[in-house]
């Protein structure tokens, strides 16, 4: 429940235990709304590497929702959240999407904890066909090498 491994990736490499090419164990990871590229160089983030990407003996997901911001997940800010702070989505919008995010995290555990296909199904469906409203969510599935 960390986001260091897409958004630090300087320190997560200091890590020389978390070699992500040895990893096995599927992730599902949530992330925000991306930043743009020019913040991204204003803030000096290293896009040279990708801890995810080289996951390549697990299976990812990553599952971008565009109305989330960092403090939307903790569900207390979406709660009491000064409605003047929200930018582009509305405060339902931003509700909602935590809530949807809930639903892949329930089928992504049924799906491999449980041997769930229909979780497993869940993951793999486009974001609408799971009740998020079109252009909303993004989700990207990166099957271990050797799975379709």
């Amino acid at each position: 429940m960390d986001g260091a491994v897409r958004y630090y990736n300087a320190i997560v490499v200091q890590a020389r235990y978390a070699v992500p090419e040895k990893l096995k164990t599927p992730m599902l990871y949530l992330a925000q709304t991306p930043a743009s590229m020019e913040t991204n160089i204003h803030l000096k983030e290293d896009m040279s590497v990708s801890f995810i990407s080289r996951m390549t003996n697990a299976d990812v997901y990553l599952l971008t929702m565009y109305p989330m911001e960092h403090v939307h997940f903790g569900s207390s800010y979406i709660r009491l959240d000064d409605i003047a702070e929200y930018k582009e989505y509305a405060p339902e919008e931003v509700s909602f999407a935590y809530s949807l995010g809930a639903r892949y995290v329930l089928h992504f555990l049924n799906g491999y904890l449980k041997n769930d296909p229909s979780g497993l199904a869940y993951l793999t469906n486009k974001p609408v066909a799971n009740g998020a409203a079109p252009h909303t969510l993004r989700m990207e599935y990166m099957p271990a090498k050797g799975k379709k």
